[in-house]
């Protein structure tokens, strides 16, 4: 009875940490008719099963392979390297989360005033968390496992069974990295309560690291080693399905059972509160985007993982990561509209016009790219990366105001990764170099207006 209501209760906490967060998407028309949210959930689940339905039929209408040897070691190592990179991405979503998803102050008076133990508290987080990074998971996994149809050694149940474990192995990865913040933290915040941030950050850095390095060095040869073993592919799967959710339950019962909960608290918007965002008018929207504790971590993050290629691949391997990857440094783009919200009703006093403000995000971009452009002109790269940059740029400004952090704890991810999808897209429509212009002046223009809307609605 007690575990009945404790489920129960943190079952009720979900559901409030999720209608808080949401609020700011589910406010618009479309989304305020129940009939119709029920109606969108339901089609979605039909669609997503009626994909992968389609491809194990397709899966089975390729006929029979031969058992070859060299068939049968690739796909052990192709079941090696994805449940790798759903480990990988299970501790990156993690500290990803951890580190961005914060709660509101009413949210946090609110759950600690009503009648709620810190364990219900605590699980309802973690189903919030978890839920939310098992949305990604899934939108990953839509797109990676119809691969399966190409390898024709498995049978229907190991092919069921092998679904079931990379879900399995997502949520064990996603939940371990939860536990370790939850006791490095409790433990730290003991004696250095002031540090948090200090120490979630360097937790950020380690995790990260290990899960790079490990992607980088160990990764291959451990999926070489288990493809040409002797066990069978139908053996493999049975053990690793036994293993993980042996593991998982073990999970689960731990976070019944202790109170691993993470400290939780509202972080400041800016981490130099000194420096005036108007005192250089042409660049007051530098200012505002790069005075971010989030702007921080990507860039420590980056030039991590570029060190890391740099000592194992070389100098010209780290150039190439450098170029590919820099556009991530814009992603600090979508905390513009939230980093301005507060006195965005004085740009007109100011004198800071629509086209003026248009004009400094521009130049912003232009000198948060100056390393990447240095390197394009010295090292004579293509300039694929440099239009990437600025176009990837200009959308996570956009859809830094479509979901502004200010407005729901969730908007920061799906601003995040509806940018990294957007930016794919026009990744591949740089094919064309023709297209370039264009898609910069659509942007420019839906910024603009979005500008515009924004200073009316001050008004």
């Amino acid at each position: 009875m007690i575990k009945q209501n404790i489920l129960s209760n943190s079952l009720t906490l979900f559901k409030f940490y999720v209608n808080d967060a949401l609020r700011g998407f589910l406010d618009r028309p479309i989304f305020k008719n129940k009939t119709i949210r029920v109606g969108m959930i339901l089609i979605t689940i039909a669609l997503y099963f009626w994909y992968f339905y389609i491809n194990i039929r397709a899966f089975f209408g390729l006929g029979e392979i031969k058992n070859l040897p060299e068939v049968v070691s690739l796909t052990k190592i192709t079941i090696a390297s994805y449940i790798d990179m759903f480990i990988i991405l299970g501790i990156y979503l993690g500290a990803f989360i951890n580190s961005t998803l914060n709660f509101s102050n009413v949210i946090l008076f609110t759950t600690n005033l009503l009648p709620f133990t810190k364990r219900e508290i605590t699980i309802g987080q973690k189903l919030f968390k978890l839920s939310f990074a098992l949305i990604i998971f899934e939108l990953l996994l839509v797109i990676v496992f119809p691969f399966f149809i190409r390898v024709a050694v498995l049978s229907l149940l190991s092919l069921s069974l092998l679904f079931i474990i990379l879900h399995q192995v997502f949520i064990v990865s996603f939940l371990l990295v939860d536990i370790i913040y939850s006791v490095v933290l409790n433990i730290l915040l003991e004696r250095f309560r002031n540090l948090r941030t200090v120490f979630q950050y360097i937790l950020d850095m380690l995790l990260v690291s290990i899960a790079t390095i490990y992607m980088l060095v160990y990764r291959f040869p451990i999926e070489n080693k288990l493809g040409y073993t002797d066990f069978s592919v139908d053996s493999i799967i049975y053990l690793i399905y036994i293993l993980t959710l042996v593991l998982l339950v073990i999970i689960f019962m731990l976070i019944l059972k202790k109170d691993f909960y993470t400290p939780m608290q509202v972080k400041r918007r800016f981490f130099l509160y000194r420096v005036s965002s108007l005192k250089i008018p042409i660049i007051y929207s530098l200012f505002a985007l790069t005075r971010q504790k989030n702007f921080l971590y990507t860039i420590m993050t980056f030039i991590l993982i570029v060190y890391i290629t740099g000592i194992q691949n070389g100098i010209t391997d780290a150039l190439k990561v450098f170029a590919s990857f820099y556009f991530l440094i814009n992603i600090s783009g979508i905390n513009y509209a939230s980093a301005t919200s507060n006195f965005r009703k004085f740009y007109d006093f100011y004198r800071i016009s629509i086209i003026y403000e248009g004009v400094s995000l521009v130049i912003s971009s232009v000198i948060l790219s100056l390393p990447l452009l240095i390197l394009t002109l010295c090292s004579n790269t293509s300039w694929d990366n440099l239009l990437i940059n600025y176009s990837f740029f200009l959308i996570s400004v956009i859809f830094g105001f479509l979901f502004p952090k200010s407005n729901g704890s969730l908007n920061e991810i799906f601003a995040i990764s509806l940018s990294m999808i957007c930016g794919l897209i026009i990744y591949q429509l740089l094919i064309y170099r023709t297209l370039f212009l264009p898609i910069i002046i659509i942007l420019l223009c839906i910024l603009l207006a979005i500008l515009r809307k924004e200073r009316c609605w001050n008004e």
